[in-house]
C-alpha cells in the first residue's frame, strides 16, 4: 500500500509474532475475549475489572488484532446481506470502541488488499452512516482526514489511491456531495503538482463526473475546484448522413458504399459512432454493436488501430470513461500511449494501461486453457509496457505499482530483456522493491546472463561499500542453500523416525487384519449354522402345529361324545328314579308301617347311591375337560 523509508513497516507474520509476544507477557489475558463464568454467582465472589466502553486497544496489543478479526469475520460471513451485516457489527459487545474498530477495519482492507469489490465497502459504510448518523460519520471523517494528511508521507501507491478515490466519490454521490470542500483550497493552490493529495482530489472529481450530471457536480463544488471540470465533453460533430444511416440500421453494404465515396472514411465513421452514442452508455453500446462489422473491415493494420485511438482521444479528450471491444490490440495501445506524448502523470492513462494488462492476462489464460494454445499474448504486452514505461522520466511510481500487481505473470527474463540501457538507478530501486516484498523466488529465477546484465547496468551507480544486486542475490542463494541443507538434515532424521513408526504401525495393522479375518470366518460359519438351525426349527414348528391341531380336534370330538352320553344317562336315571318313586307311593298304601319304613329306608339308600353315581359322573366329566384343556 505504501513504501516510505521513514515509516516503520513490518511483515504481517512478524507483526503477528510480536503481538503474540506481548500477549504472552500479559499472561494471555485479553479484555476483548468473552470469559465464561464458572458459576452464576461468580460476580459476587470475585472483583470484576471494569473497562471503559470508549477505550481502544493499543496498536501493538493482541486485543486490537482480535477485535479487528472479529469485525472482518462478520463482514465475510454476511457478505450476501449487507443490512444484516451492519446489524451484526453494531451488536458486537466488547469493552472497547467498536464503532472505530469497524470503520478502521473496513478502510484497512480497502486500502491494502481488498477481498471484495469496492461496491461492498461503499454499501457497508453508507448503511452504517444512515443507521447510526450520530456515531459512524465522525469516525469515518477522522480516518479519512488521517489518510488524506498522510498520503504523501506514506507514499500511497497508485492502486490504493485509486480505490480510495473511487470509494470517496461513490460515498459522496450517496450523500448529496456534502463535504467541507473549502478545507482543500490551500492544497489546490499550492505549487506541488505531484502531490498525492491534489491527485486524490482530481481523481475524486473525475469519478463524480462519471457518476453524476456535470451541472450537479459543478453546483456542489466551490469555484476553485472547477478547474477539474471540463468545459466541453465533445469537440467534433459527426457526419449527419452517416449518423442517420446508423439510426435507421442500414445494412453493412449500404454504409460501405457511402464510405467509399468519402474522404477519411475511418475518421468519419469513428466520429459518427461517438456522436451517435454520446447520449448515454447504452447508446454507445448500440452504436458500436451496429458498426462493429464495418470497423473490422476498415481496421486491418496496427496503423489503423492507432488511428482509432487518436480519433477517440480527440473526440473524448475531456471524458475519461473507458470502453473496449477488442478492436485495438493492447500492445498497440501501449505503443500509442508512450509514443504520442500523452500526459503520463494523469491517473486515467494508467487506468487504461492497467485495464489493457488485465485483459491481456485473461486473454492469455483463455487461449491456454480453453483453446489449448501456447501463446505469448501477455508477454508481448508486458514487454512493451516495461520497455516504454521505464524509458520515461516520471516522478510518480505508477510503473512500479503496476509491476507489483502483475509480478506473478512476469518472468525475470522478460523484465531484463526489455530494460533500456540507462535504467541503472531505477532498476536498483526496482530490485530493492522486489526484495522488500519478499520476491526471493522471483529473483532466484534469474540465470547467469541476466545477473551479468543487471551488474553491468547497476555497477556504475552502486556504492563501493554496498553489495550489488548480483551479490545480494548470490548471498541470498548461499544462505538459502545452507539453511536448506540444515532443513534437509532435520527432515531426514524426522523421516527416519517416522518411517520406523510407520513400519511398526503397518506390522500391527497386518496382525490385527489377520485376527479380524479369522474372527470374520468364524462369524461366517456361525451364521451358516444359525441359518440351518433356523430352518430346522421352522420345520419342527410346522409339525408341532399340525399335531396340535389334530389333537385339539380329537379331544373336542371326545368331549362332545362324553357330554352326549352323560346327558343320556342322566335322563335315564331321572326316569328310573321317577318310576321308583311312583311305585313306592303306590305300594305304600297296601303295606303296613314296618314295611313302609323298610321301603323308605331302601328308598333313601337308593337316593344316596344315585347321588354317589352322579358325583362320580361329574368328576369324570370334569377330569375329561381338564385333560382336554391341558392338551
Amino acid at each position: 500500500m505504501f513504501h516510505s523509508g521513514d515509516l516503520e513497516q513490518r511483515d504481517s507474520l512478524e507483526d503477528l509474532y510480536q503481538r503474540l509476544c506481548v500477549f504472552k507477557e500479559d499472561r494471555w489475558f485479553s479484555k476483548i475475549l468473552t470469559i465464561i463464568d464458572d458459576s452464576p454467582f461468580s460476580d459476587l465472589l470475585m472483583n470484576q475489572t471494569q473497562y471503559q466502553k470508549d477505550s481502544y486497544p493499543e496498536k501493538e496489543s493482541m486485543d486490537r488484532w482480535i477485535l479487528m478479526d472479529i469485525v472482518w469475520s462478520i463482514c465475510h460471513f454476511f457478505e450476501i446481506n449487507h443490512k444484516e451485516c451492519v446489524q451484526a457489527l453494531m451488536l458486537i459487545d466488547v469493552p472497547a470502541n467498536v464503532n472505530r474498530a469497524i470503520v478502521e477495519t473496513i478502510f484497512i482492507n480497502l486500502l491494502s488488499n481488498p477481498s471484495f469489490k469496492i461496491a461492498y465497502y461503499v454499501t457497508l459504510l453508507c448503511d452504517l452512516c444512515k443507521s447510526y448518523p450520530r456515531i459512524i460519520p465522525k469516525d469515518i471523517g477522522k480516518i479519512l482526514f488521517t489518510v488524506f494528511e498522510q498520503m504523501d508521507a506514506w507514499e500511497l501507491d497508485y492502486f490504493a489511491l485509486d480505490r480510495f478515490s473511487s470509494w470517496f466519490a461513490l460515498h459522496l454521490s450517496n450523500f448529496n456531495l456534502k463535504w467541507p470542500w473549502d478545507d482543500w483550497k490551500e492544497i489546490i493552490e499550492s505549487e506541488n503538482g505531484n502531490s498525492r493529495q491534489k491527485l486524490f482530489i482530481e481523481q475524486t472529481i473525475s469519478k463524480l463526473l462519471s457518476l453524476l450530471y456535470v451541472n450537479r457536480v459543478k453546483a456542489a463544488l466551490p469555484d476553485f475546484l472547477h478547474v477539474f471540470i471540463p468545459s466541453s465533453l465533445m469537440t467534433f460533430d459527426g457526419d449527419e448522413t452517416l449518423i442517420g444511416m446508423l439510426k435507421e440500421k442500414k445494412s453493412k453494404d449500404e454504409i460501405n458504399e457511402y464510405l467509399s465515396n468519402c474522404e477519411n472514411s475511418l475518421e468519419k465513421l469513428i466520429h459518427s459512432i461517438w456522436k451517435f452514442g454520446s447520449k448515454s452508455f447504452t447508446f454507445i453500446l448500440i452504436a458500436i454493436e451496429r458498426s462493429l462489422p464495418i470497423l473490422k473491415d476498415l481496421v486491418s493494420t496496427d496503423q489503423d488501430q492507432i488511428e482509432i485511438l487518436k480519433l477517440t482521444l480527440e473526440f473524448f479528450q475531456n471524458n475519461h470513461q473507458l470502453i473496449s471491444y477488442n478492436l485495438v490490440h493492447p500492445k498497440v495501445l501501449m505503443d500509442f500511449i508512450f509514443s504520442n506524448q500523452q500526459p503520463l502523470n494523469q491517473y486515467w492513462i494508467w487506468r487504461i494501461i492497467d485495464a489493457a494488462l488485465s485483459k491481456s492476462v485473461d486473454r492469455n489464460i483463455y487461449l491456454e486453457k480453453e483453446k489449448g494454445m501456447k501463446v505469448d499474448y501477455f508477454e508481448n504486452v508486458i514487454s512493451a509496457f516495461i520497455k516504454h514505461s521505464f524509458a520515461q522520466d516520471m516522478t510518480l511510481d505508477y510503473p512500479i505499482g503496476i509491476l507489483r500487481k502483475y509480478i506473478n505473470h512476469v518472468s525475470p527474463s522478460i523484465l531484463v530483456d526489455n530494460l533500456p540501457e540507462d535504467i541503472s538507478s531505477k532498476f536498483i530501486n526496482l530490485i530493492n522493491l522486489f526484495m522488500d516484498i519478499d520476491e526471493d523466488d522471483w529473483l532466484d529465477q534469474l540465470d547467469e546472463d541476466d545477473l551479468k546484465r543487471i551488474e553491468q547496468c547497476t555497477s556504475q551507480d552502486t556504492p563501493t561499500t554496498a553489495q550489488t544486486p548480483v551479490e545480494q542475490v548470490v548471498s541470498r542463494r548461499i544462505n538459502f542453500e545452507d539453511t536448506n541443507q540444515q532443513i534437509i538434515s532435520q527432515l531426514k532424521a524426522e523421516n527416519k523416525s517416522l518411517q520406523a513408526k510407520i513400519d511398526q504401525a503397518l506390522l500391527s495393522k497386518f496382525t490385527k487384519e489377520g485376527e479380524i479375518k479369522i474372527v470374520r470366518e468364524n462369524l461366517a460359519r456361525l451364521q451358516i449354522k444359525n441359518d440351518e438351525l433356523s430352518l430346522q426349527l421352522s420345520t419342527h414348528t410346522d409339525s408341532i402345529n399340525k399335531v396340535r391341531k389334530q389333537l385339539e380336534a380329537e379331544m373336542e370330538e371326545k368331549l362332545e361324545r362324553l357330554k352326549t352320553e352323560l346327558l343320556f344317562k342322566e335322563h335315564e336315571l331321572r326316569q328310573l328314579s321317577f318310576g321308583r318313586k311312583r311305585m313306592a307311593s303306590d305300594s305304600l298304601e297296601y303295606l303296613n308301617s314296618s314295611q313302609q319304613s323298610t321301603i323308605v329306608k331302601e328308598s333313601r339308600e337308593n337316593d344316596s347311591i344315585q347321588l354317589n353315581v352322579d358325583h362320580c359322573l361329574l368328576e369324570k366329566l370334569d377330569n375329561t375337560s381338564k385333560d382336554l384343556q391341558y392338551c
